[in-house]
């Protein structure tokens, strides 16, 4: 979990997110695990429409429909850390 809270990631000019922060918590505090994941994947599922490339073919498709077919193969510690890696590299 960060130390740190919503308002050092998220601008605090957005009422929605202001609105969610003031409900559930500097750091979502009020959510489970089960709805931080839900909120999770529909910003990814979100972001990704939205790209451009999303429905182009690229290079890696393979592989990395082969990774996410294997899932379960992989600890939930290190599922995790491939979250805040992946998040940790996209702008």
């Amino acid at each position: 979990m960060s130390n740190k809270p919503l308002g050092y990631f998220c601008d605090q000019n957005s009422e929605l997110i202001a609105d969610a922060e003031e409900s559930w918590g500097s750091h979502f505090e009020a959510l489970n695990d089960a709805q931080k994941f839900w909120v999770l994947h529909q910003i990814g599922l979100h972001l990704f429409m939205k790209d451009p490339e999303h429905a182009a073919d690229s290079e890696h498709d393979g592989e990395v429909e082969y990774l996410t077919e294997n899932l379960a193969q992989i600890s939930r510690g290190d599922l995790l850390g491939l979250v805040q890696f992946l998040g940790s590299n996209l702008k």
